[in-house]
């Protein structure tokens, strides 16, 4: 009796252990995947700097809760899922910079590793919501581009020397810069996240008044995501 029942728990892992192998490679948290590297964590709550050079593969990574992403420069990349095949490579013009992604890997959990086939890194900033999120409606008057139990997110396009009214948030909320420009965050009256580059974000508590300012001379493009 106990031959047969080790013989039936070896036929059940056997398959796992065929793909990983197959695979050629461990899945690893995607915090711990170099190229997705995390540069703040609170709480429920972790940002990551993704950043896939020209024609480098990542390792096999796993994500498991909610995260949204903000796209920074796109590039053609293919994918390939734990134990799967390579997808065909994406367009690079198919996803403008600026633009959020989200995805409930809490709901649907993904292994897999992606590729970068382009001349150019493919960059985002993404955040990750491990936490039970919220029903709370959209804290601003305006209309949120994103509006899911975990996350709003908000984008705003300043002219040079614009700034926005001023703003109360519910949740700590995230400030990320998309593409060239010179910025800050006004907050409780005073300069306190300037910003030069793209990518560049920053951090504000719960409720705590900010309001953005474009120092430049072009437009800019930023966005906001409360972190419910």
């Amino acid at each position: 009796m106990k031959t047969r029942s080790l013989l039936v728990l070896l036929l059940l892992i056997l398959p796992t252990v065929a793909r990983t192998v197959a695979a050629g490679t461990t899945v690893v948290p995607v915090y711990e995947e170099p190229r997705h590297r995390l540069v703040y964590a609170k709480g429920d709550i972790h940002i990551i700097d993704v950043g896939i050079p020209a024609g480098d593969t990542s390792m096999y990574h796993r994500h498991q809760n909610p995260t949204l992403f903000v796209m920074l420069q796109g590039a053609r990349m293919r994918n390939q899922n734990l134990g799967g095949e390579w997808t065909d490579p994406t367009s690079a013009s198919s996803v403008k910079a600026g633009t959020f992604v989200f995805n409930d890997y809490h709901a649907r959990p993904q292994s897999h590793r992606v590729q970068n086939v382009d001349e150019h890194t493919f960059r985002t900033i993404g955040v990750i919501n491990s936490g039970p999120g919220s029903d709370d409606p959209a804290t601003l008057s305006q209309k949120p581009e994103v509006d899911n139990r975990w996350f709003n997110g908000y984008r705003f396009k300043l002219a040079p020397g614009a700034t926005t009214r001023v703003q109360h948030h519910k949740f700590p909320v995230l400030v990320v810069q998309v593409g060239a420009g010179h910025t800050d965050v006004i907050e409780r009256g005073y300069p306190t996240a300037e910003k030069t580059v793209s990518g560049a974000w920053s951090i504000h508590a719960a409720g705590v008044a900010i309001a953005l300012h474009n120092l430049g001379t072009t437009e800019v493009e930023l966005v906001e995501i409360e972190m419910k």
